[in-house]
């Protein structure tokens, strides 16, 4: 061994490693290894120290996978985009991220927070709305902005003034941030099925 480093040019903490008796030179390498491990964890795994706790992280439709990882790093979710990007690829293949709201109640690892977006585990409880039997669609409307103060009722009202009376009065449960769209279908084809049967 000793030919083999007075050949080559090798540092002196290296030569001074492979001098140690074997037991030592182990201990070197389990504390080595723990050592990288915990930084790898640190850097890229943990949630950062900003984490935006009980706050919405938004991926809107037609977001590609490096836009969501850029917006999520800003918003302090993650640390490495890079790591996101591996963890969603590994996850959910050829699927990758499901646009929607997500709910970040407490510091989440990237681990978790690449399960949830590519599997469209939201967070959120579902909100119950009944609508009474020959509401308009403008109570309706108004129904839906007490419920859910961020809705845009504006928008409902235009996009259903040509169903008035073809919206089904009915028990609905709807995510915080429904979509006016996503309003009028529901009670639309809920409709059609009781017209149906």
């Amino acid at each position: 061994m000793q030919d083999f480093f007075s050949k080559i040019s090798i540092p002196p903490e290296v030569r001074a490693y492979f001098h140690l008796p074997r037991s030592k030179r182990m201990r070197v390498l389990v504390y080595g290894g723990a050592t990288l491990v915990l930084v790898f964890y640190f850097f890229f795994i943990s949630a950062p120290i900003g984490f935006p706790s009980g706050s919405l992280a938004s991926i809107p439709k037609g977001m590609t996978l490096t836009e969501a990882a850029n917006v999520l790093e800003e918003r302090t979710v993650i640390q490495s985009p890079f790591m996101i990007k591996a963890l969603v690829f590994v996850l959910g293949g050829e699927g990758g991220i499901q646009s929607a709201d997500y709910y970040l109640p407490k510091p989440q690892n990237v681990l978790t927070i690449a399960w949830r977006l590519t599997h469209g585990q939201h967070g959120l409880d579902p909100i119950r709305v009944t609508f009474p039997e020959g509401v308009s669609t403008k109570e309706i409307a108004l129904i839906m902005k007490r419920r859910f103060p961020d809705f845009n009722d504006e928008e409902f009202l235009r996009i259903a003034e040509s169903d008035e009376g073809y919206l089904f009065p009915d028990t609905y449960f709807f995510l915080p941030k429904v979509e006016p769209r996503t309003v009028l279908l529901a009670l639309r084809n809920n409709f059609k099925l009781k017209i149906k049967d």
